[in-house]
């Protein structure tokens, strides 16, 4: 009775973590001192530890991305509605105009290149910003006046979502300089687990030989082998569905 082969290599990182973690708490159940592969049971335990460490610091580099997204969308909204201003001064009605002009004004008091100013300073600017649109009556009724509400909510939701995702991303944050990469990690994980069934299909075959009790073992590698078979087929359909979007997606050449 052996393991069977599991398709490693089709596993994306956060599947690879699921699977080695099933792997270790099917042998804890059954119980790696009557199996004898505590050592071997113990080093990959201790691998799941930095798999996660690595696979945190991915998605900690992830979400930088999006922070920087969420920061330039801001970016273009608030420099557009100073440019719709600019422009709404030229307006032919002089009236709408002089509004344009007196909230031009204002934000012209936040100083100038607001999109260029550090995150965090962005954040209080246009949170005041915001704040000063909404707050003062005269400017509330020019922005309504030309039009222009929408401009105010779209900037307020779009610093709002920066501003949620930054204090997510300070209280998920760590000190990762000393994580090693996913991929060295994992690694070195598989092999410990290549080693934990090689020790566990040994010591199954060794007390078979000896006619010892080997009940534990064919529960536990019953199982294993259920794991492989449903982590096998969900790694083949997830690989297929990959294969069909890119095959959708690309365009023919010219």
């Amino acid at each position: 009775m052996k393991v069977s082969i599991v398709k490693l290599s089709k596993l994306t990182n956060p599947e690879c973590l699921g699977f080695l973690k099933h792997v270790s708490l099917i042998t804890n159940k059954v119980g790696t001192d009557v199996l004898k592969v505590t050592n071997q049971s113990n080093v990959l335990s201790s691998n799941l530890g930095n798999l996660e460490l690595a696979l945190a610091k991915e998605k900690s580099s992830a979400h930088t991305q999006t922070l920087n997204d969420l920061d330039r969308e801001r970016d273009v909204l608030i420099s557009a509605f100073i440019k719709w201003l600019d422009v709404m001064q030229f307006f032919p009605d002089t009236a709408t105009a002089a509004k344009a002009t007196q909230l031009s004004h204002f934000l012209d008091g936040f100083g100038a290149n607001i999109a260029k100013q550090t995150q965090l300073a962005e954040s209080t600017i246009l949170s005041n910003i915001v704040k000063g649109f909404r707050d003062d009556a005269t400017r509330k009724g020019y922005l309504a006046d030309l039009n222009g509400t929408a401009w105010i909510d779209a900037i307020d939701k779009a610093n709002a979502n920066f501003i949620a995702s930054s204090a997510e991303r300070v209280s998920s944050s760590s000190d990762d300089s000393k994580v090693l990469p996913f991929s060295k990690v994992r690694q070195t994980a598989i092999e410990a687990y290549y080693e934990l069934i090689s020790m566990l299909e040994s010591r199954y075959k060794t007390a078979a030989e000896d006619k010892q009790p080997v009940q534990a073992y064919e529960n536990c590698i019953s199982e294993l082998n259920e794991l492989i078979k449903q982590t096998n087929a969900s790694a083949e359909v997830s690989h297929a569905r990959k294969a069909s979007t890119t095959t959708t997606t690309e365009q023919p050449k010219a």
